[in-house]
């Protein structure tokens, strides 16, 4: 059984979705640990007695021994797809507060496990949905082929995703759960900043054209190192930093403690619709001009999203060298220089190519280092000349992708005794 069927909730609230009649995804291969481990449908129609009553029940039900007709008939992508459909009903009554006990705790945990044990039985991958992703600081919609463009956001509008129309390859369900604020969840050596987001998708899609993603800071900054900031997200072993782009649909207030950013685009009275009608939502009109507090960034792709300065910084620890002429430098006192971030992290793996500044004589070797674990890279060797032209080496480090470095180019000087 998997451990996440029976985990215990916190306090939940549910921005939930629309339902959509678009294609069924494609057919997931049946997995022997989930034929073998999953409950069997007499539990799971037990879970569904325990959360629906009067005409919801019966509706409930019919789609779910549906469902297993559709398995029993070898038709697994049909039952896929009425799977995820059933999980955008469920949601739909949750967020209603028409389920048995309200959006209460213990329903929220018969819920999640109801959902979890449904993708078990149809070979779905393990769900996203958990009771913190059913908080008023997450949020779940279920997106296909035939949605609208649709804004997927929290109760708490700290964060969400504006998907265009005709954007979602197949049926799957879109979650947005917080994370911790530390440690941060972003591979990367730059210096990150909470908030945190996981965004999934279950079963995992590729948009077919960019979504805009938000997400809140939770402090404000000076604006000229807040223009530096980008949203990223990890991609494969490192991350993706994103093209800039304005967020409107979110309210970093709560976060802030400061008046709202810009006025409510829809009204108190417009917000209560929304808390009816689940997080699925047109994309409002106008744009939000970028303060300190929210960025947004465009992407294919979902995974933990967050902030980060890609900044990276170069020193010289030796700049100034004293030398004998025609002499070989000691290897302790070969130019050395640091790649940090701004926040003081060393940073590995970072190229510096050294290179004999133009007209200056002597010779060098060992020309291209890469940074150690404490952010140092060194030159290979260094012979000064008798001191006719300068002599003077350079240091250059290569950028991580999207990141600038400062102090790239610092000179390193032989001052001949």
């Amino acid at each position: 059984m998997r451990s996440r069927l029976f985990a215990a909730a916190s306090c939940l609230a549910l921005l939930a979705a629309c339902s959509d009649t678009g294609t069924p995804p494609a057919a997931f291969a049946p997995r022997a640990s989930q034929i073998t481990t999953c409950p069997d449908a007499d539990s799971a129609r037990a879970l569904i007695r325990s959360l629906f009553t009067g005409p919801s029940l019966t509706s409930a039900i019919n789609q779910y021994n549906t469902i297993r007709r559709l398995l029993s008939g070898g038709k697994t992508a049909d039952a896929q797809a009425l799977t995820i459909k059933f999980v955008d009903f469920a949601l739909r009554q949750w967020y209603a507060g028409a389920l048995i006990g309200g959006r209460s705790d213990p329903t929220a945990v018969r819920l999640v496990t109801l959902v979890e044990t449904l993708y078990c039985q149809v070979s779905l991958p393990p769900p996203s949905l958990s009771p913190s992703t059913l908080g008023p600081d997450g949020a779940a919609a279920v997106l296909g082929p035939g949605s609208p463009a649709a804004l997927v956001r929290t109760e708490t509008r700290f964060s969400g995703v504006s998907v265009p129309g005709g954007a979602v390859p197949a049926l799957t369900l879109v979650t947005i759960p917080r994370l911790p604020d530390a440690p941060g969840p972003l591979r990367t050596p730059l210096d990150q900043f909470p908030i945190f987001y996981e965004f999934a998708a279950s079963p995992p899609v590729t948009f077919s054209q960019d979504v805009v993603t938000g997400v809140c800071q939770a402090q404000t900054f000076d604006p000229t190192v807040y223009a530096r900031f980008r949203l990223a997200h990890n991609v494969g072993t490192g991350i993706e930093i994103l093209p800039r782009v304005d967020a409107p649909f979110l309210d970093c207030t709560g976060l802030l403690g400061a008046g709202p950013l810009v006025p409510g685009w829809r009204g108190y009275a417009a917000r209560s619709w929304e808390w009816l009608l689940g997080s699925v939502l047109p994309e409002p009109a106008h744009a939000l001009t970028l303060g300190t507090c929210c960025l947004g960034g465009s992407s294919k792709s979902f995974s933990p999203f967050g902030a980060v300065d890609p900044l990276l910084v170069l020193e010289a620890l030796n700049p100034v060298l004293r030398v004998d002429p025609n002499t070989v430098i000691p290897a302790g006192d070969l130019p050395t220089v640091r790649v940090r971030t701004p926040g003081g992290n060393p940073v590995a793996g970072i190229t510096v190519t050294f290179a004999l500044l133009p007209g200056s004589e002597g010779s060098i070797s060992g020309t291209v280092q890469v940074t150690d674990q404490q952010g140092l890279a060194r030159l290979g060797g260094w012979t000064v000349g008798p001191g006719q032209a300068p002599n003077a080496v350079t240091a250059t480090a290569t950028p991580l992708p999207g990141t600038t470095v400062q102090g790239n180019g610092v000179v390193f000087e032989a001052s001949l005794r």
